[in-house]
Order: structure tokens, then sequence, then C-alpha cells
């Protein structure tokens, strides 16, 4: 990124792709947004002494002798807190394919709308939240007496940057197979 004013808000929108867990008859989803310090190998070096100017917070290290000069500067928490610094905004369409019991954040409150079409709108209900712990959703499909199968696909055209070349992806994301040949796990063709 360049050209941004200091002061200046950047807002980032990311799309990506990740498994979802199931298990005892609930789906989980789990996004990462601690933000926590680099992770810096070694031992640290004899007679070192971390200095609180510009350098970072680590110490040079037998395996990173120049930690305390590519360590970033942490901010303490408060600080950030009390400035409106380091928050996410979180909206999550959801089908969940079958009639849904139930849909829950264990560990932020969540504003749930029910689409005519049967999706689920949610998002955090503040708006946004601190950045101090991850973002878990879970959800439960409406058991039933009758047994009931269900098969998650989605197949999507991705366009290369700046080329505009098609290229295939298999329809369940679990691996990536040369065109025309089955997925390895699915057992499912390629799409372009």
């Amino acid at each position: 990124m360049a050209n941004i004013a200091p002061g200046e808000t950047v807002h980032v929108q990311i799309r990506y792709l990740q498994p979802v867990h199931y298990d005892t008859g609930t789906f989980s989803l789990r996004l990462p947004t601690t933000l926590t310090p680099r992770y810096i190998p070694g031992e640290v070096l004899a007679d070192t002494e971390l200095v609180t100017d510009s350098s970072g917070w680590a110490l040079p290290t037998d395996q990173v002798p120049d930690a305390h000069n590519i360590a970033p500067t942490m901010q303490p928490a408060a600080e950030l807190t009390a400035i409106g610094s380091h928050k996410i905004s979180i909206e999550v369409e959801l089908d969940g394919g079958l009639p849904l019991a139930d849909i829950t954040s264990p560990y932020h409150d969540i504003d749930i709308a029910k689409r005519a079409d049967g999706r689920y709108s949610i998002r955090l209900r503040d708006g946004e939240a601190v950045m101090d712990r991850d973002f878990a959703l879970h959800w439960r499909p409406r058991s039933s007496s009758m047994p009931r199968a269900a098969l998650f696909t989605e197949s999507r055209k991705i366009t290369a940057e700046g080329v505009g070349a098609k290229a295939p992806i298999c329809s369940c994301y679990c691996c990536r197979p040369t065109q025309g040949t089955l997925c390895g796990a699915c057992r499912g063709k390629w799409s372009t």
C-alpha cells in the first residue's frame, strides 16, 4: 500500500477459504484475529539488555542476532483500546444447507437475521470488536427423526490477477488436481 496520509482510515476486506469443523452434530468456523508478537527462536545472547527506544521488543538471540532491529515495537493493549485502534468488523452470510436449530458465537455477541432465501446474515452486535480473541461461529442443524443426507459443494470461477484467465477449481476445495482428473479426496471432477 502507498499514498496513505497520516491519520487516514484503511479498510481491508479479506476473503479466504477454510475447512469447516464438524463435531458431535455441530459445525464450527474459527477466525484468528489476535495480534501477537513475532516468534523469535533461540537463546538470548549473554549480556544483552532490552532498550526501550525505537528498537523492537525482542532481544538478540543465537539464531536471530538482529531481533531487536526486526521485531516491531509493541503498544500496550490498553493504549490501543483507548485510541479505538485494532478493531474488526465481521459479517457472515451462512447457508447451512439444512434447517438450523441454532447459531452461536462463544466469544462475541452477534445479531442473526434469517433471509427469505433460507440463508442467515450474521454480524457483530456492536458492529465491531477489539481484536483480542478469536471469532468463532457454531451452527447446529435441526435434528430430525427421519434419516437425512447432505452434500456440500461449491464451484466458483477464479480470475488470475490482471490476466482474466480462468483457473479450474475443485468443487470441494480439498485439492488442486490437474484439469480433467478426479479429485483425490471427493472424487469430483474439476470445473472451469
